[in-house]
């Protein structure tokens, strides 16, 4: 969508995370750079960079989410004209839940005992709402997004989620993409009706300062986008399919959130509320603890399979780049460089080009099922191919890998820091892949000596002339 009306507006932006700044962000003890993307999945961080009042030297224009206008909102900052997909921003319900149509269906379900609590995704406006509109209903606060989401269910924190009907839609498909499209034996999917009151209109939430000029031109163009029609033909100022906003959506909403083949009200002998009788409830009681078992089998396997592909990826980027404790310390144009080296000029990284970049013999190999649920990781939106948005925003959430891989590094020995920092993308553009792997080669034999100065003739073969000996002297700074 910012493509589009950055080119019909005639503007520039930058896509970043919330600054870190704002009074609602929240800190731990760790010292962050502004616009860390440790700061990226809290929503009212990204909202205190246009309600409050402007820091110096961070200051943030716009922000860009399913941004509900409320009250409160429209007295600290300004909207855009609100944007809307072909379907309802209402609050509503997904997940694998059964035999309910509307909220009070879930209120009296709730009283009666016969459904848990459900999952709502914490610090965001609907959870407030949710909780001074409905007192009575028992939710869970769940930090993050979908990740954590998929993870409640899986592991029976609750069966039902609530949140903005997009999201909902978007969920559903994303995991039908992924082929998990059922969780404990249940398909997922939308659930009943949306809430037909309260929050269902989202904007681009605009700082107070920000000239009307500005704020005009915006509401234009998105007014104009959002009227063209998903046609090949110019009409007008459309100039065919690509202006028209309902192909965005329907691209990465799906289909409402029937993929995965959700029954609402299935038969009796299905239904967990209607069962009854002693046989009936005790096999019910063995099943319970079995799922929960192999639940809490399933997410310990899933972790530590998390750590292992995470802890690589971030090996890898550690030998090619410098890195520090946190993902927020390399630069951008270091980033760049990297997806660059990875998939080429072409802009996105596919599943070989991964493979190819992890395959180093001076690291551990992972399996095929750990490179698999790697790419799935990376690859979001499921097309086959990682784009810089979707790279950095894996790299994000390997926090903990970067802080185990630093500490590690800073253990090494001079020879093992020689070893590890042969791969530097400068390296790599000095002397070629062959290059550097004959490097690699010498150093591991002689280091078994402990011999580490190089011969003349490893750069004369690398790269076929004397004077790149000076390219050794990068080999020998610290990672």
């Amino acid at each position: 969508m910012l493509d589009r009306l950055a080119e019909r507006a005639n503007f520039t932006y930058d896509l970043l995370p919330p600054s870190g700044k704002g009074t609602l962000c929240e800190h731990n003890n760790t010292e962050r750079q502004a616009y860390d993307p440790y700061y990226r999945q809290q929503y009212l961080c990204g909202q205190s960079d246009v309600n409050d009042i402007p820091v110096s030297g961070y200051t943030t224009d716009m922000y860009l989410s399913l941004y509900y206008i409320t009250p409160e909102r429209l007295r600290m900052n300004q909207f855009s004209v609100p944007f809307h997909p072909p379907t309802t921003g209402s609050v509503t319900m997904y997940g694998t839940s059964t035999h309910i149509n509307t909220f009070n269906d879930l209120l009296h379900l709730q009283k009666t005992a016969k459904h848990g609590p459900v999952c709502i995704q914490q610090n965001t406006a609907q959870e407030s709402y949710m909780r001074n509109s409905f007192p009575d209903l028992n939710m869970i606060r769940i930090p993050g997004g979908d990740k954590e989401f998929y993870h409640a269910l899986e592991k029976g924190n609750c069966d039902m989620m609530i949140a903005e009907y997009p999201v909902a839609t978007r969920f559903v498909y994303l995991q039908h993409q992924k082929g998990r499209c059922h969780i404990r034996g249940k398909p997922l999917g939308v659930i009943g009706d949306p809430l037909d009151f309260g929050y269902n209109q989202f904007a681009i939430g605009i700082r107070k300062d920000i000239p009307l000029n500005t704020v005009y031109t915006l509401n234009y163009w998105m007014a104009t986008l959002m009227g063209c029609p998903p046609s090949e033909n110019e009409i007008g100022l459309c100039r065919g399919e690509k202006d028209s906003l309902s192909i965005l959506y329907a691209d990465i909403g799906g289909s409402g959130g029937t993929e995965c083949g959700y029954v609402a009200f299935p038969s009796n002998e299905d239904d967990p509320f209607l069962s009854a009788g002693a046989t009936a409830g005790v096999l019910v009681g063995i099943g319970a603890v079995l799922a929960i078992a192999l639940s809490l089998v399933f997410y310990r396997k899933s972790l530590e399979q998390q750590r292992r592909y995470k802890k690589r990826f971030v090996q890898q980027i550690a030998r090619n780049l410098t890195i520090g404790p946190s993902p927020g310390c390399i630069p951008a144009d270091q980033l760049a460089k990297e997806i660059e080296h990875i998939g080429g000029k072409k802009g996105t990284i596919s599943k070989h080009d991964l493979a190819k970049w992890m395959f180093d013999v001076k690291l551990t190999f992972l399996s095929e099922k750990d490179f698999d649920a790697l790419w799935g990781a990376m690859d979001i939106d499921g097309k086959g191919a990682v784009d810089a948005i979707e790279f950095i925003s894996f790299l994000s959430c390997c926090g903990s890998e970067f802080e185990e891989v630093y500490a590690e590094q800073q253990k090494l020995s001079k020879l093992e820091r020689l070893k590890f920092a042969a791969r530097r993308l400068e390296n790599i553009n000095e002397v070629g892949e062959e290059g550097v792997r004959r490097i690699e080669n010498r150093m591991e034999r002689r280091s078994r000596h402990g011999v580490i100065i190089p011969k003349a003739s490893d750069f004369r073969e690398s790269g076929g002339r004397r004077n790149k000996l000076r390219t050794f002297q990068r080999l020998l700074k610290k990672p």
